[in-house]
């Protein structure tokens, strides 16, 4: 902390109480100051500023002035700082006291002078001094988050290649084995015994997840990067959960379960990329269908045109989610509950795949759940578009 000595006036011009008026006014233009301290027999007794030249004396009397004693017009009420205050409290004292000029004191013995004048000068300068300091700081510290981020797209542009790369070398023989263990089992080899066909069938089911792994890991990359291009113009969102809902029909009463539409009637036509939105309703119904195993799932459309959105829910009957795993659950490749007891098939990408491409359209998704009452997806579609979509 700065004190008031960064600041001192040390050569104090000094005159005697029984000085003239003049004799001070010679002395403060020769030293080009304000003030001057009266002292007598060692003691400071008083100050003599422009102030109380201005305020104390009629300058068309010149006869008055040059008769005047400074004992006379001085300021007696003598206002003194010590040596080691901090200089803002000086300022807010002076400014208190309405005085412009103060001696400082050490030890009881009157070493300098300081002026309002000077420490605002002395303060612009350290704001100046501080301002330079804190704009060379921000700039190395943008310099370097600007080196961070060339350094974090090229880790991601890596990272985008390496997936679509590994991804692709593995679609070319899944493509390959799915191909034949489907000839195989259509009989196309010869016939099959019971036992062939179960373990073909298994290794075709496999074959199947490994598959939406694979294209789920493309979709995490591609939303990662900002390289999932959407195709948005406007569509009926109403007819899509119609078709979504109809196609889920014989998966669903398979489970013995229902799922049924619940759609609000005067939706208009709003933007957004049908693959995507499809997507993300295959993901949320395919993941309460694996939690329900009784009572079913209902898919509801809202419409809310004052707040520019239309909202859409998928409902289950299922086991519900404890609170503590609600925040998790967008989160890549977290699966809640025991994985022994958990259904088997996912891949723990689908919720997060959902978020970046809800996000993507400029939307809102969550979910609302307690556990024993089942679970409520929500997301939310703007109407009218208010930012360029990628």
């Amino acid at each position: 902390m700065r004190t008031i000595t960064d600041f001192i006036i040390h050569v104090t011009v000094e005159v005697e109480p029984n000085a003239t008026v003049t004799d001070a006014i010679k002395l403060m233009r020769e030293n080009r100051v304000g003030a001057v301290l009266v002292r007598e027999k060692d003691k400071a007794v008083g100050i003599f500023t422009e102030r109380d030249l201005l305020n104390k004396f009629d300058f068309q009397d010149p006869g008055k002035l040059l008769h005047a004693k400074i004992k006379d017009v001085m300021t007696k009420d003598l206002k003194t700082v010590e040596h080691d205050q901090a200089y803002i409290d000086v300022v807010d004292l002076m400014r208190e006291q309405k005085i412009r000029h103060t001696p400082v004191v050490k030890d009881g013995k009157v070493i300098g002078m300081v002026s309002l004048r000077d420490l605002a000068n002395h303060y612009e300068e350290h704001l100046k001094a501080l301002l330079e300091e804190n704009s060379k700081k921000l700039l190395e510290s943008l310099n370097k988050m600007k080196a961070s981020e060339e350094k974090l797209k090229k880790a991601i542009a890596i990272k985008s290649e390496f997936t679509h790369t590994v991804s692709h070398e593995l679609r070319t023989p899944l493509t390959s084995i799915k191909g034949s263990i489907d000839l195989v089992l259509r009989g196309t080899a010869g016939a099959l015994n019971d036992d062939q066909k179960m373990f073909l069938g298994k290794a075709q089911n496999n074959i199947d997840r490994l598959k939406r792994l694979i294209n789920d890991v493309l979709d995490v990359a591609k939303l990662e990067a900002g390289e999932m291009e959407l195709r948005i113009k406007p569509n009926d969102l109403n007819a899509l959960i119609e078709e979504v809902v109809d196609s889920q029909q014989i998966p669903i009463k398979q489970k013995e379960i229902f799922l049924k539409a619940e759609l609000a009637k005067g939706i208009p036509e709003i933007p957004f990329d049908r693959d995507s939105i499809t997507q993300v309703l295959f993901n949320l119904i395919n993941n309460s269908a694996k939690f329900t195993l009784r009572g079913g799932i209902l898919v509801v459309s809202k419409h809310h045109p004052k707040q520019n959105n239309v909202e859409v829910i998928v409902k289950d009957t299922g086991p519900g989610i404890h609170k503590n795993d609600i925040e998790k659950l967008f989160q890549k490749f977290h699966q809640l509950g025991d994985p022994e007891l958990r259904p088997a098939g996912g891949t723990g990408l689908g919720l997060a795949i959902c978020k970046g491409l809800i996000q993507r359209h400029g939307g809102k998704i969550w979910v609302e759940s307690e556990l024993g009452r089942g679970s409520e997806f929500h997301f939310l579609l703007p109407i009218v578009q208010r930012r360029e979509q990628r």
